[in-house]
């Protein structure tokens, strides 16, 4: 199931080591899900 919020994820869903490697995948989200 697929659900749209006003508000976009926080952080990524993969649990990553490196705190930047979880700022870049939260970016790349972003940049990818677009406006």
């Amino acid at each position: 199931m697929l659900c749209f919020t006003k508000t976009p994820l926080q952080e990524s869903l993969i649990e990553l080591s490196d705190s930047s490697l979880n700022k870049m995948a939260t970016d790349m989200f972003l940049a990818v899900r677009g406006p």
